[in-house]
């Protein structure tokens, strides 16, 4: 792709991640971080290997499988602004581009910089929390009737299958879940209960 060059204090402060740090506190990461493009398919990370580098995403979005102790795929999204990669348990999982792909690769000295920005770190540690969720296995639950469930963390792509997804809440779940007779409940609402950090705000 062209036109991808080694990363500015501008570029990385319009990214979400680093939002609320200072330009200019970006500007020793800037220096140790090297430009990455990728197409659509692409393997980014791949699970069993070793964790020694993080992306941070400037446009495209990547998909992250994580195959947990049940043998099941948890599936979630990255989009633009964020990083990945950054923690080691990722590299249980593996990171394929969905679509074409820029942005910078940083090492562990790279990391270790980025964590001085204490807005930036805040934002990590929050995204993290939700992210190690999606790799808890399900724990099975039985009902009075016999019927297995599967219990695991709200994850926050369950705000949009909830709002969108094929499932529909009965007026019985609106009422004792969202105290609502009818209708769905606000995006604020939806957006309080399922995106949770697990320490200072969590589902109830």
């Amino acid at each position: 792709m062209a036109g991808v060059t080694a990363a500015s204090a501008d570029e990385l402060a319009a990214l979400e991640f680093f939002a609320d740090c200072p330009t200019e506190s970006l500007v020793p990461l800037a220096a140790q971080l090297r430009p990455l493009t990728a197409a659509p398919r692409q393997v980014l990370m791949r699970r069993g290997e070793r964790a020694v580098s993080f992306l941070a995403i400037r446009s495209g979005r990547v998909k992250v499988t994580h195959t947990g102790a049940d043998g099941q795929p948890t599936v979630h999204e990255v989009s633009p602004g964020l990083i990945v990669g950054e923690i080691a348990l990722l590299r249980s999982a593996t990171v394929v581009a969905t679509e074409p792909l820029s942005g910078w690769v940083g090492d562990r000295d790279a990391f270790s910089t980025c964590s001085n920005c204490r807005a930036g770190w805040t934002s990590w540690c929050e995204s993290r929390r939700q992210r190690l969720a999606a790799f808890i296995t399900p724990i099975p639950v039985y009902v009075r009737d016999g019927t297995e469930l599967h219990l695991r963390p709200v994850l926050p792509g369950d705000n949009e299958r909830a709002a969108h997804g094929p499932v529909r809440f009965s007026s019985d779940t609106l009422y004792r879940r969202f105290h609502m007779a009818t209708g769905m409940p606000t995006e604020t609402l939806m957006t309080y209960l399922f995106e949770v950090d697990y320490v200072d705000h969590s589902s109830g």
